[in-house]
């Protein structure tokens, strides 16, 4: 059943117990692609990996780049947790989940997300989750055996696009821990119509609300947003926003900061399976 982005938009923010379609039987998952590629972002980049993106979100972000895993979350496949794990047993590398939002799952579903984290980890195969941190996993959820990429999403963003900071802390202190977890923001550092201001405004606002990012010195990833008409323009944006973050004091005065791009769309734009 789709329901038209129209009527997604207006029914924001989704109950994941009102979309019928995100159901699956047990032992399987719902997905948009999987395959082999160099992580593309973040504290890991440049690793090989096989990315497995799972289909479905609770947000609408404006600036989201796999619109087809969140937006357009009519087109899927489901695979059951032997046929993903088979495939990725062919390749080296990082196993990453992202999506969508890989934890905004039917219980069954996560369950059978969590057992092929344990098919993993008995591999000792490195994983990593990208998650918005709007999701809190339940106790049984082995957070402990995932190295977690977090990007919280702040106002203005898009549709649902909204942040609980005890939401967020709980994530930080209970299935996390600072060696094996980034924050990420995605900046609108734009040629035109920049929001470099806003954004900045939005990330001291997180950090002051959720104290453990300063506390235990999380990693912070600032991250030009990457939906560039050319590689030329993508890296005017990371220039404009390196040159921006070190004008600003409070901003250098996050622990552990850095500025990274998307080296993905430096390479491939937005292209999909890359």
């Amino acid at each position: 059943m789709y329901l038209g982005e129209k009527k997604i938009q207006e029914s924001m923010p989704l109950r994941l117990a009102d979309t019928e379609r995100y159901q699956v039987p047990d032992g399987h998952l719902r997905l948009t692609e999987r395959f082999f590629c160099l992580e593309g972002e973040g504290l890991l980049m440049g690793t090989p990996c096989f990315l497995i993106r799972f289909s479905g979100c609770n947000l609408r972000c404006t600036w989201c780049d796999s619109k087809h895993s969140s937006w357009h979350d009519h087109v899927f496949t489901v695979a059951s947790v032997e046929e993903v794990f088979a495939d990725l047993v062919k390749v080296p590398g990082w196993v990453s989940y992202t999506g969508g939002e890989p934890l905004w799952r039917q219980e069954n579903e996560l369950r059978a997300f969590a057992r092929l984290i344990g098919l993993v980890q008995v591999m000792n195969r490195p994983q990593k989750v990208e998650t918005s941190g709007t999701v809190d996993p339940p106790d049984w959820f082995p957070s402990e055996q995932l190295f977690w990429s977090i990007a919280p999403k702040t106002a203005g963003m898009g549709k649902g696009t909204f942040l609980d900071p005890g939401v967020l802390q709980h994530i930080l202190t209970t299935h996390t821990t600072p060696d094996r977890t980034h924050l990420k923001f995605v900046v609108g550092a734009r040629v035109d119509q920049s929001t470099l201001e806003e954004d900045f405004e939005a990330i001291k606002q997180v950090v002051a609300a959720v104290p453990a990012i300063v506390r235990q010195k999380y990693p912070v990833v600032l991250q030009p947003e990457g939906l560039a008409g050319s590689s030329l323009e993508y890296l005017e944006r990371a220039r404009l926003l390196v040159e921006a973050v070190c004008r600003d004091h409070e901003l250098m005065a996050i622990p552990n900061w850095r500025v990274l791009p998307q080296w993905h769309v430096l390479l491939w734009g937005q292209a999909r399976g890359r």
